[in-house]
């Protein structure tokens, strides 16, 4: 009913979003709408007016709201420089809780205390993927530890919760000017997990012709397979990041007249850096099928990728 409805508004799906639609006036993008289940999120120009009006005519509106608003527990709103974001509101209302026997760290939690460490755990998640990329390992390491949490894990939970709360970030999201391009860091820490799995991370910004930039998407997560070697780690990370950096890129060329310039995309390890623009192969055979899709990427000219001094490395941070 709701793509009926917008489709009639001359809305059109996003090819790449099914929560994306899109308002354009002589190929050229006018206004968006972004859904999460019965929540509207909308901007656009002054032809984008005639949408908004068939979509109130539409729809039951419970409240509507101009910037500075509250979006899903997001604070938005403006500033000089452009959109601000945080979500201290929603921080603030997070619950700590005290459990009987915590000097015992190394006890399993009982039911009752694992529910309370999970419902913890599902706040920290989302203010981590929306507003705190700071507390991404944080969060990541807990929810590995959902299934058999202790003790010493609940007490982690709650000194996360105390740290957002004690160090309130406000994101900025700057205006920029054409043209753009996306500019990632990932990295990745070998076997610093349980059972010898390790963890990536990557972090993506906006950036314009004068390098001013905006963070719009970042992670933390346990790799997907038990890496052999720092390489293989680093390899995989690199590959999450460009994946995400690619689908970005869709999504935004649907927003605009003209194309992104080419990603640019760091990592701190030098032999994948070398690896990357070489043709020699590497010991590891499953290596070589992710190295030469990577290669593969760089001779279509989907990015570039580049080494960065690990003090430069601003995925550090989401990895240990």
């Amino acid at each position: 009913h709701v793509k009926d409805e917008f489709t009639k508004a001359g809305l059109k799906k996003s090819r790449y979003d099914d929560a994306l639609f899109l308002y354009y006036v002589q190929d050229k993008c006018c206004g968006i709408v972004v859904i999460h289940v019965d929540d509207f999120l909308y901007g656009g120009s002054t032809e984008f007016n005639q949408v908004i009006k068939h979509i109130r005519q539409s729809f039951t509106i419970g409240t509507e709201n101009i910037l500075p608003l509250k979006y899903l527990g997001l604070d938005l709103g403006n500033s000089s420089k452009g959109i601000t974001l945080t979500q201290q509101g929603y921080i603030n209302n997070i619950e700590e809780y005290n459990i009987e026997n915590k000097e015992d760290r190394s006890r399993i939690l009982n039911l009752s205390e694992q529910s309370l460490f999970r419902a913890m755990c599902g706040q920290l998640n989302w203010v981590s993927s929306q507003s705190r990329p700071d507390i991404c390992y944080e969060v990541c390491y807990l929810s590995t530890k959902l299934n058999k949490a202790t003790v010493d894990d609940f007490n982690q939970a709650n000194k996360v919760i105390r740290k957002v709360k004690r160090q309130s970030i406000i994101l900025t999201l700057n205006k920029l000017k054409k043209p753009l391009r996306l500019v990632a860091f990932c990295d990745a820490s070998f076997a610093n997990l349980k059972d010898g799995a390790s963890q990536g991370g990557y972090i993506i910004f906006l950036m314009d012709q004068e390098d001013k930039v905006s963070p719009i998407s970042w992670a933390s997560r346990k790799l997907r397979r038990v890496c052999r070697s720092t390489i293989a780690a680093e390899t995989m990370a690199f590959l999450g990041a460009s994946e995400s950096c690619y689908w970005l890129s869709h999504i935004i060329n649907e927003l605009m007249n003209e194309p992104l310039s080419k990603t640019l995309i760091y990592t701190d390890n030098r032999s994948l850096a070398d690896a990357a623009h070489s043709t020699t192969s590497v010991e590891e055979k499953r290596l070589r099928v992710d190295l030469s899709a990577i290669r593969e990427s760089i001779t279509r000219n989907e990015f570039e990728l580049r080494w960065v001094d690990t003090r430069n490395q601003l995925a550090d941070t989401l990895t240990k």
